[in-house]
C-alpha cells in the first residue's frame, strides 16, 4: 500500500461492568498522590465519587479533589485546577465523569508538566513539548469518546469560542470504561451524548482521512449505535444497552484519528454563543450536512445506511446512501432529538457571527469533511437547519 497513515491509540484499557474496581490498583502504578477532577454533583449523586475515593484511598493514594468543572469547561476552570495540582505535588490525574470532565482533567495533566496557561495552547502561541502527568479516565456518560482520544475540547469566554487543544500527550495512560457508570445518566443527557458518539462515527468514518482502521472501528460504533442508543433512552437501566453504547463511544473517539467534519464545524460555535448543549447542536446541524457530503462519500454513507439496520438490497448507491440520513433523522426523533435552530431563538442574522466563530474555531476540519466547504455552503445548512 502506497498510503501513509497515522495513529495515536490509548495506552491501556480496562472494559466491562464493574471495572471501577480496579482504579485503586492501577492507579497505585502510575502515582501515590492523585488530583482527582469531577463535575458539579452527578458522581456524588450517583455514589461513584464515594467508591473511587474508597477504592484510591484504600491503595494508599492521597486524594486531592478538584470540583466543579462546568459543561464546556472554561480556560480559567483548567488553568485553576492545573495549580491546585502542582500545589499539592500530586503525581497523577483522574478525570472521573462525562466528556468536559475529562477534556479538562487531561489538560490539567499537561498543564502540570508545561507552561503557561491553557489560553496559550488553545491559541497557539505555545506547543505541548513535554509528556503530562499520568493521566486516568474514567467516563460516566457515552459519548465524546474522550477517554479514547488525545483532544481536549475547551471554552474560551474571552474570544467566545470552543477550540480543541490536541496531541499524543493527551491519550490517557489508562481508560477505565465501566458501563455501570452510565446507568444514572438522564434520558436526554442519554440521547444527547449519544448522538454526539454517531457523528464522531459517521464523520470520521467518510473523512477525507480516513483510514483502515478508523473506518471499521467507526463502522462498528454506527452500528452499535443505531441498534442501543433507542433502548438506553427508553430503559435506562439496561445494563446490555449500556455497556453496548460505552463501546460505541470509546470506538468513535479512537475513529477521531481521522478527523470530525461540518456538524462539529458549527456545533462549536453554535454551543460557545448561544449556550446549546454540543450533542443537541450535533443533532440540529447533522442530517442537513450528511444531506451536503452524500455525493462526495456515497458509497461510504449506503454502508452507514446499511449499519443502520436500512435494507438497501437492490437499490442504486445514491438511493442507499440517502437512507443514511433517514435512518439517522427517524433515531433523532425517536430519542427526542428533534428541535431545530429557531426553537433556541436563533435569527438568521445571527449567522455570520457563527461563520465567524467557525473561521477562529474549527476551520482545521475543512480538511477533513468529505464535500469542499465554502462560507454559502454553511449558510444553506443553518437555513436548512432553521
Amino acid at each position: 500500500m502506497d498510503d501513509l497513515y497515522e495513529l495515536t491509540l490509548p495506552r491501556d484499557t480496562v472494559f466491562g461492568e464493574g471495572s471501577l474496581e480496579c482504579l485503586g490498583r492501577r492507579a497505585s502504578k502510575l502515582g501515590r498522590s492523585a488530583l482527582l477532577v469531577i463535575g458539579r454533583g452527578s458522581v456524588r449523586r450517583s455514589g461513584a465519587l464515594d467508591k473511587a475515593m474508597k477504592l484510591l484511598k484504600g491503595s494508599g493514594i492521597r486524594v486531592t479533589l478538584y470540583e466543579g468543572v462546568e459543561p464546556d469547561p472554561s480556560i480559567q476552570t483548567v488553568d485553576e485546577g492545573s495549580k491546585v495540582c502542582r500545589r499539592e505535588s500530586c503525581d497523577l490525574v483522574i478525570g472521573l465523569g462525562g466528556g468536559s470532565v475529562m477534556d479538562a482533567a487531561k489538560m490539567m495533566a499537561i498543564l502540570a508538566k508545561n507552561p503557561g496557561s491553557a489560553r496559550e495552547y488553545q491559541m497557539g502561541e505555545r506547543a505541548i513539548e513535554q509528556p503530562g502527568l499520568p493521566y486516568i479516565a474514567i467516563p460516566t456518560t457515552s459519548g465524546t469518546g474522550s477517554e479514547g482520544n488525545r483532544v481536549s475540547v475547551l471554552t474560551n469566554k474571552e474570544e467566545r469560542i470552543k477550540k480543541s487543544v490536541a496531541h499524543p500527550y493527551m491519550v490517557p495512560h489508562l481508560a477505565i470504561v465501566d458501563p455501570s457508570l452510565t446507568l444514572s445518566l438522564p434520558p436526554k443527557l442519554t440521547a444527547m451524548t449519544g448522538i454526539d458518539a454517531l457523528s464522531h462515527a459517521i464523520e470520521s468514518y467518510v473523512s477525507r482521512r480516513a483510514q483502515p482502521f478508523t473506518e471499521g472501528i467507526g463502522l462498528r460504533a454506527i452500528k452499535l449505535i443505531g441498534e442501543n442508543l433507542p433502548r438506553a433512552v427508553e430503559k435506562g437501566d439496561d445494563i446490555s444497552a449500556r455497556g453496548s453504547l460505552a463501546m460505541a463511544s470509546y470506538l468513535a473517539g479512537i475513529a477521531l484519528n481521522a478527523g470530525a467534519g461540518a456538524a462539529h464545524m458549527l456545533a462549536h460555535p453554535l454551543g460557545a454563543l448561544f449556550g446549546i448543549a454540543h450533542g443537541e447542536a450535533i443533532a440540529l446541524v447533522l442530517c442537513e450536512v450528511m444531506r451536503r457530503n452524500l455525493d462526495y462519500a456515497t458509497e461510504k454513507f449506503a454502508d452507514i445506511a446499511m449499519a443502520l439496520g436500512e435494507n438497501t438490497s437492490g437499490l442504486s448507491a445514491r438511493s442507499a446512501a440517502e437512507l443514511a440520513v433517514d435512518a439517522v433523522s427517524r433515531l433523532c426523533q425517536r430519542i427526542g432529538l428533534t428541535r431545530r435552530l429557531r426553537d433556541f431563538h436563533l435569527k438568521e442574522e445571527d449567522f455570520s457571527e457563527i461563520l465567524k466563530g467557525v473561521e477562529k474555531s474549527t476551520s482545521h476540519l475543512k480538511e477533513t469533511n468529505p464535500c469542499p466547504i465554502t462560507e454559502e455552503l454553511l449558510l444553506e445548512i443553518l437555513k436548512a437547519s432553521m
